[in-house]
């Protein structure tokens, strides 16, 4: 008959085989023998005196590892950390709605108004005329000086603004034909004729090539509207002068009268006549040339100009 351990080792047999190894403990055991009826229980005998402990085993190898337990229950929550770094900053939110205006205060008293200044004193009265005849009443007496003008009171306190008028009807709306009646300038940097720009007119290129000038009337050049004149360049006038022509220098006899002395000879030498020529000077002048034009212009800036001629 064979048997068989119900618990089955799960662990791998050792290296030393002459002890009861996991694949043994395993293994069908065979027991050999007849077996008889079962007898009858017998009595339990008197338990024997425990024996000498005997001499501790070996120790086994490690049994195979037990089925893994249940998880634990969530441990108590640790420290708070270290504060991070400070996260760059949001973009700026959208600006609130403005409040509602609060109440308007109510108006401060007015004032008390300043005190009057004293008056001053009255000026003597004039002589009273002596009575004449039922005629002419005698001259009146001179007038007293005038007091001094007393001291300006203080100022009250400004009083409560009124309230507010009606507002007036609104005038008439303006027109371009208002801002630029017959004879205006317009002056503009586009080229479209200011009849179409304004809706309104007839219109003429005005000052072509020329700039703009006030009227004057003391000045001949600038006392009638729309006079022109003046040039781009202006050439100076020729120098003016006479030349000087050759002219001739004479020479004088001369002879001496007397005696001279020459070294240590003591002879009377007279001079002989003798004449000294003198050449004829040349002077020459060269008449400087014309100047050329030169250009006159002021710095300037272009514009289109136009008359409003209807």
């Amino acid at each position: 008959m064979s048997v068989k351990h119900a618990f089955v080792s799960q662990k791998a047999d050792g290296q030393d085989a002459s002890v009861v190894r996991p694949s043994d403990w395993n293994a069908e055991h065979l027991v050999e023998g007849i077996v008889g009826e079962k007898g009858d229980k017998g009595d339990q005998g008197i338990q024997g005196e425990t024996g000498i402990q005997g001499p501790k085993g070996d120790t086994g190898e490690q049994g195979i590892q037990g089925i893994q337990g249940e998880p634990g229950g969530i441990g108590d929550k640790g420290p708070p950390g270290d504060k991070g770094l400070t996260g760059d900053a949001g973009a700026d939110g959208s600006p609130g709605a403005t409040g509602d205006k609060g109440p308007t205060g109510d108006t401060g008293a007015n004032g008390s108004p300043g005190a009057t200044g004293d008056e001053g004193p009255v000026g003597d009265k004039g002589l009273t005329g002596d009575t004449g005849a039922t005629g002419s009443p005698g001259s009146p007496g001179t007038t007293g000086d005038k007091g001094p003008t007393g001291d300006k009171g203080a100022t009250g306190d400004k009083g409560a603004t009124g309230d507010k008028g009606a507002t007036g009807d609104q005038g008439l709306a303006g027109s371009a034909a208002d801002c630029w009646p017959v004879g205006s300038i317009f002056i503009g940097v586009v080229d479209t004729n200011p009849a179409t720009l304004l809706g309104v007119g007839t219109w003429a290129a005005f000052g072509t090539g020329r700039v703009l000038i006030g009227i004057n009337s003391g000045d001949a050049d600038f006392d009638t509207v729309k006079e022109t004149g003046g040039s781009k360049t202006s050439t100076p006038d020729a120098h003016a002068g006479t030349a000087v022509g050759n002219h001739a220098a004479a020479a004088t006899d001369a002879a001496s009268a007397g005696a001279s002395k020459r070294g240590t000879t003591t002879d009377t030498l007279t001079q002989a006549a003798h004449t000294h020529q003198t050449p004829v000077l040349s002077h020459g002048i060269t008449q400087p040339s014309n100047h050329a034009a030169m250009s006159i212009v002021q710095p300037y800036i272009v514009v289109y100009m136009w008359e409003r001629t209807a």
